[in-house]
């Protein structure tokens, strides 16, 4: 299991980034809501379409943890 966010701002694209709590990149927790204690990034990528209509990975996690 991981803590994951999601970010409350939405990019120039529309998408809000699904973080792991461990990203180098991970926003101040004011712009951040907390999915949980998720067991995969596909299942916060879930969570976070439940409360956003587009959703992406951080591009940092992507890279650290082979996220397609």
């Amino acid at each position: 299991m991981a803590e994951f966010y999601i970010e409350k701002n939405e990019r120039e694209t529309g998408d809000h980034l699904v973080h792991f709590s461990s990203c180098k990149v991970l926003p101040r927790a004011d712009s951040l809501r907390y999915l949980g204690s998720i067991a995969s990034f596909d299942s916060a990528w879930q969570e976070g379409k439940k409360v956003y209509h587009q959703v992406s990975a951080c591009t940092e996690c992507a890279a650290k943890y082979a996220i397609a």
